[in-house]
C-alpha cells in the first residue's frame, strides 16, 4: 500500500505543479546545470517563478526577466 501511494505521488506531483500553467511546458537549465520543467507562458511573474525555481536569487531572477521584458519576450 505504501509503495502504491509513493508511486501515485511520483505520477501526480508533476501534473499538479503545472496545473496553473496557461501555456506550454518546456525544459530549461537550472543554475546548477541540471534541467527542470517550466511553464512557458510569457508572463513576468511566471518568468520570476521559473528562475527562482531554477536556483537563482530574487535579484538574479529579476535582472533576467527585466532583460526578457525589454526584448518583448515577457509582459
Amino acid at each position: 500500500m505504501r509503495a502504491l501511494l509513493g508511486l501515485l505521488f511520483i505520477v501526480v506531483a508533476p501534473a499538479v505543479s503545472h496545473a496553473a500553467c496557461d501555456g506550454p511546458i518546456g525544459t530549461r537549465p537550472t543554475k546548477s546545470g541540471a534541467t527542470m520543467q517550466v511553464c512557458l507562458e510569457p508572463k513576468y511573474s511566471t518568468c520570476i517563478a521559473n528562475n527562482r525555481k531554477g536556483g537563482w536569487s530574487g535579484q538574479e531572477a529579476k535582472a533576467r526577466c527585466d532583460q526578457l521584458k525589454a526584448a518583448g519576450k515577457v509582459s
